[in-house]
């Protein structure tokens, strides 16, 4: 009946979000209309969502060598370790740390060679 048809309007959209609190919303019981919302105690009726559609936005993923290569390279503050390059063997490379990994596991660090700028990385 109409339940069934709402259900296919709003099939498109993965996703319902409660307009209160914006917690994810459990589909409506068998026969119900509506569902309640589990954080804000809301009743939302699913024709609330007709027609609407769920958008997802994500960022690319940052590029470590331009990151590196923006900064000036006599003025970059990085200081200058003993560790050789894997490509030259040369011994001096710059060093920085990201937290690209969850906070409870260690940074990661970029090297940078001072002969023949390439870069590498080790998480610590």
């Amino acid at each position: 009946g109409a339940l069934w048809n709402m259900r296919a309007a709003v099939k498109g959209s993965a996703v319902i979000f409660c307009p209160d609190c914006g917690r994810i919303l459990d589909p409506p019981a068998p026969g119900a209309e509506s569902s309640k919302c589990q954080g804000c105690s809301r009743t939302c009726p699913w024709s609330l969502f007709l027609d609407k559609a769920t958008v997802t936005k994500s960022r690319p993923k940052f590029n470590v060598a331009a990151m590196l290569q923006e900064v000036d390279s006599e003025q970059d503050g990085r200081a200058l370790v003993e560790e050789q390059c894997p490509k030259c063997s040369h011994s001096q490379a710059k060093y920085s740390t990201l937290q690209m990994r969850s906070a409870d596991e260690g940074q990661t660090i970029f090297y940078e060679c001072q002969s023949c700028m390439h870069v590498w990385s080790v998480n610590a």
